[in-house]
């Protein structure tokens, strides 16, 4: 993958409901992925469960979601539900199995390069 083809990043936070909800827009990257885990922690245990909003999401380095997969698991053990919002679908809590379906366009592989 290279990196000068991503679409921005961009994360919006919101309130819907009283509850917090972020917006992800682009394609994440590592970097990206640290970032929407740096602001997810940032929430008190008390504002959860919050609503992930990925309609706007594109490709997601296979980087990236293993570091999404992890912080999400900690996440979910530490602070609370998260429910992710997608386009025409409705809200599914993140524990039930459905952060692979988010992630389908993920990358496969490694950023080796083959000789």
């Amino acid at each position: 993958m290279n990196v000068i083809d991503l679409k921005q990043f961009q994360m919006t936070v919101k309130t819907k409901r009283s509850r917090p909800c972020v917006m992800l827009k682009g394609d994440i990257n590592e970097k990206a992925a640290w970032q929407l885990l740096k602001q997810l922690e940032k929430f008190q245990p008390a504002l959860y469960p919050l609503n992930l909003d990925v309609a706007g999401v594109g490709t997601v380095h296979w980087f990236a979601a293993n570091i999404l997969k992890s912080g999400f698991d900690h996440l979910l053990r530490t602070r609370g539900e998260i429910f992710l919002l997608q386009q025409h679908k409705k809200p599914q809590p993140l524990s039930h199995g459905s952060f692979p379906s988010i992630f389908s366009s993920a990358d496969v592989g490694s950023d080796e390069r083959n000789p």
